[in-house]
């Protein structure tokens, strides 16, 4: 590995080909979008005007917390923290002790009128995602990883029911370069 370095700095540095003067490098490109199917439940796809909301609530919630100035891992999981908790407090999903509203998720899935079939399977995972969430996380202080815990368990059981497909974009838990 390191001889393999070597000559490839040697070859860069004495090599009158690739000593030449060098296009400026471009900028870099942005990160593919992943493509979602949908599956079963077209019903599920937010529409643009949801989306631009949530931007527009995030990019709010971004410009009043400050970034951390001391970048630990700490330091980014607080900042990470404070943006979820302004952003779910703008979309009102909180109760005034602070709990998450577990009935508005479900509210959420009956007003996509799925079909019976996806709907009543949906929300028997709701309970279930539900009550694991409760259990794990029970002290208010933990409500953001209450509910992180509770969206990944739904997020899970919807793609399987609905048999949703993501395709393209950045892999998860996968850093950009190692692609």
């Amino acid at each position: 590995m390191l001889a393999t370095i070597s000559v490839i700095v040697f070859l860069t540095v004495f090599s009158p080909t690739l000593s030449a003067p060098r296009p400026r490098p471009q900028e870099p490109a942005q990160p593919a979008m992943p493509v979602i199917n949908w599956g079963k439940c077209p019903e599920l796809a937010p529409k643009a005007n949801e989306k631009e909301t949530k931007a527009n609530i995030i990019k709010g919630c971004l410009s009043s917390i400050p970034l951390p100035t001391n970048i630990t891992q700490e330091a980014v999981e607080r900042h990470r923290t404070a943006v979820a908790k302004c952003a779910l407090a703008k979309e009102n999903w909180f109760t005034p002790e602070g709990r998450y509203k577990f009935d508005k998720a479900a509210a959420e899935v009956r007003n996509k009128r799925l079909k019976s079939e996806l709907e009543t399977p949906i929300l028997n995972q709701h309970a279930q995602c539900r009550s694991e969430a409760e259990n794990q996380f029970k002290e208010i202080k933990d409500v953001i990883n209450q509910v992180q815990l509770y969206q990944a368990c739904m997020d899970y059981h919807i793609s399987q029911i609905c048999a949703i497909q993501i395709t393209g974009g950045q892999q998860a838990g996968r850093p950009r370069d190692s692609q």
